[in-house]
């Protein structure tokens, strides 16, 4: 069958919804004709490529500090696609209502559309918030018109039938997936700290990081022979207010803001060479770096809101008040937590499977 993905950026672009439609589509490729059609906000990539099996169609698009995605061009082409199935993806861009847009007269021939929406509540600045009540009653109708939803947590799916009233029937939970073979191939880096922590992810103030920070001065005075650091692995537009904190706290020694990765593998490495991964979101869809801390055998802190909390279990610990955090990062460090993780139903070859089940 053909299958054509729509999503507002793509590889090698990063990105959690970039990975997951590359990952799902080049395994969909091995048996099927798979097609991406995506935004194009930076020019640097080809306009037509095939990579790994999938034909890959880019169109010029606005795309503001990595935001709402709006192409005319897209537009223009998803008017004239067809297929067997189509499966969009992402509620918080423009390219999936644009989709709609272009194809609402008809299917084109589509026998299944699939929705799968990353849902987030929090929006990052007031004024997204703002959008957010403009778009979110007319971008809903992506969820009736799509045959099948699928979220990325049962958080995710009860979330989206309070908030849209999205028929139960057509929702089906199917977790972000990782690559195994890439947590057991890949070495482990030479340790640089006694006690290091470690945080990967976008730099949003619902994230949180700056309780971390906070949390440092306790364990370095009770701790002063150990070398205790806090890595911070991600970008955002939080991060020059967490610069200041790390001033205002005297803590510029003890954390290091790093950039994104600049590879998979440097990524990896650094979830292998810490001793705890700490994310204290307040809101997620699914929460994919707790599950590849796991996978890296890291025991793990999170907060009460992430929807997988059933995985920490055992593997380290789940907070609702911020003030326990030096606790349990003192537990972990002066004691031995051995990880017990199934990778299995996390794993993309899994998830692929689930996947493209839906769409026959």
């Amino acid at each position: 069958m053909k299958i054509i993905h729509v999503v507002h950026d793509f590889i090698p672009n990063i990105g959690g919804i970039q990975i997951a439609v590359f990952e799902i589509a080049r395994r969909q490729a091995e048996y099927h004709e798979v097609e991406v059609y995506t935004g194009h906000p930076n020019n640097q990539y080809a306009k037509k490529e095939v990579i790994e099996n999938i034909t890959v169609f880019r169109f010029p698009s606005y795309a503001p500090n990595n935001s709402y995605h709006i192409s005319i061009p897209l537009y223009k082409a998803l008017k004239n696609i067809k297929g067997d199935v189509l499966h969009i993806h992402s509620f918080s861009t423009a390219t999936s209502f644009s989709t709609y847009l272009a194809l609402r007269g008809g299917r084109n021939g589509f026998k299944k559309i699939i929705f799968t929406p990353s849902f987030i509540e929090v929006a990052t600045t007031p004024f997204r918030t703002f959008l957010h009540r403009i778009y979110d009653p007319v971008q809903k109708r992506l969820f009736f018109w799509s045959d099948e939803v699928i979220c990325w947590s049962e958080y995710e799916k009860s979330l989206l039938q309070q908030k849209f009233k999205v028929p139960p029937f057509k929702m089906h939970v199917i977790p972000l997936g990782l690559n195994e073979l890439e947590f057991r191939e890949c070495p482990p880096s030479e340790r640089i700290y006694d006690f290091e922590i470690l945080y990967a992810g976008r730099l949003e103030e619902h994230k949180n990081v700056q309780y971390v920070i906070y949390s440092l001065p306790k364990l370095i005075e009770k701790y002063p022979q150990k070398k205790i650091h806090f890595t911070v692995i991600g970008d955002g537009p939080y991060r020059k207010e967490l610069e200041r904190i790390i001033v205002k706290t005297g803590m510029k020694e003890y954390v290091s803001l790093n950039g994104f990765a600049p590879s998979r593998q440097e990524l990896i490495k650094s979830y292998k060479r810490a001793d705890v991964f700490v994310t204290l979101s307040s809101t997620e869809s699914f929460g994919m770096t707790i599950i590849e801390a796991l996978a890296a055998g890291r025991p793990v802190i999170i907060s009460d809101a992430p929807p997988i909390k059933h995985v920490v279990e055992g593997n380290g610990f789940v907070i609702s008040d911020f003030n326990q955090l030096s606790e349990k990062l003192e537990y972990i460090m002066t004691n031995k937590i051995k990880v017990n993780f199934d990778v299995e139903p996390y794993t993309w070859d899994t998830i692929e499977r689930k996947t493209t089940k839906l769409y026959l």
